[in-house]
């Protein structure tokens, strides 16, 4: 299956209109704002603007992306990123059913090496190999080159799985996402990731 990349000019728009609307609301303030603050506002604005992009990158490449509020197992983070997966799989030809009701996987642990080879983590300024959305899909993979008999193709698999992250997907992962759904086109993947504003330490609207 060929996968079209032809959603830049949707995001272009998407940012400028974005750009305007968060300048607007974010620093559009009459009050003098000390410098501290105003780096958290930045910070906090740059957030949401990768949020609000990410998501429709998703949502384009058919991914079923939302954006979520943070989920009780985030607690758990000490400054990693966190990603949860969990599946409900089939594999028709070997009798097999495999079910993971949610595993948490944490940033900078080592990937299932049953799992690697079919999935490439894309190297940006630094090896992107241990993110945890990464590290997610490869556990998917592997259970299921374990479940697989002889002669039989792992891409006959299907069901559904989901991911959960405490973070924006980076470029690479997201490459990993639409690697994983080419590999095994009877599966659907969502996705979905923290609120940025949760994550900026600012609650929900």
């Amino acid at each position: 299956m060929t996968m079209s990349w032809a959603v830049r000019p949707a995001l272009l728009q998407s940012k400028h209109l974005l750009d305007r609307r968060i300048l607007t609301q974010g620093l559009g303030l009459k009050r003098k704002i000390r410098p501290a603050n105003l780096l958290k506002r930045l910070r906090a604005i740059q957030s949401l603007r990768e949020a609000y992009l990410t998501t429709s990158a998703l949502q384009q490449l058919g991914l079923g992306a939302t954006e979520g509020p943070a989920e009780d197992w985030m607690d758990q983070s000490t400054g990693q990123v966190l990603c949860s997966v969990s599946y409900d799989l089939r594999i028709p030809g070997a009798g097999a059913t495999l079910r993971e009701p949610g595993r948490v996987h944490a940033s900078g642990g080592r990937p299932d090496a049953d799992g690697l080879d079919l999935l490439r983590a894309v190297a940006l300024r630094f090896p992107r190999d241990r993110d945890a959305e990464f590290l997610a899909l490869t556990s998917v993979v592997a259970a299921i080159r374990r479940a697989v008999g002889p002669g039989l193709e792992m891409s006959e698999a299907e069901g559904s799985v989901r991911l959960h992250a405490s973070h924006v997907p980076c470029l690479s992962c997201l490459g990993v996402m639409v690697q994983f759904r080419e590999a095994f086109p009877k599966i659907e993947l969502k996705v979905s990731f923290d609120d940025a504003r949760s994550a900026v330490g600012e609650k929900p609207a």
